[in-house]
């Protein structure tokens, strides 16, 4: 299977998992949308570890992008209720709203560590460290040194290393 193929059946498994979850949420069935995520994730990451095309940094985006969608989920199933009287009125329940943004800021980490091991590295690969050979090298072609004249060489009064 070309790599472009293992690809598109990928996101294809993504995308179901996500459809399935939205209509269980919708259905106000949030523990079968959170099963259906989780399935479609573990068929997922099974399927990019069996076909070698598993990415850590778009694994931390799909965990990170799942868990903003069960906030968003638990912040209208849970945190917000429309009642009958006064006609369009709206009540906010605190506990959904923390469950909410708890799991709003834990879904945060996945892309805050690829982020910062990114910049590690990146920091790692600008600073090359120098051997003993370029640190030579730079000594010879050093602006201090003056080349030697003729008379200087026959006199053998210069330094060499």
């Amino acid at each position: 299977m070309s790599e472009h193929w293992k690809n598109i059946v990928g996101i294809l498994i993504l995308i179901g998992g996500f459809f399935t979850s939205i209509s269980f949420v919708i259905k106000s069935n949030t523990n079968f949308a959170l099963i259906a995520m989780a399935i479609a994730l573990i068929i997922w990451m099974s399927f990019t570890i069996i076909f070698d095309t598993f990415d850590v940094k778009i694994f931390s985006w799909i965990i990170s992008i799942t868990g903003f969608l069960i906030s968003i989920s638990i912040l209208f199933l849970y945190g917000i209720e429309q009642v009958p009287y006064p006609i369009g009125a709206i009540v906010f329940h605190a506990e959904g709203f923390a469950s909410s943004l708890a799991i709003s800021i834990v879904s945060f980490f996945p892309i805050l560590f690829i982020r910062q091991f990114s910049k590690s590295s990146r920091s790692q690969s600008q600073t090359p460290i120098k051997s003993k050979k370029q640190t030579e090298n730079s000594e010879l072609f050093s602006d201090e040194w003056d080349i030697a004249t003729e008379d200087e060489f026959k006199s053998g009064d210069f330094e060499t290393n």
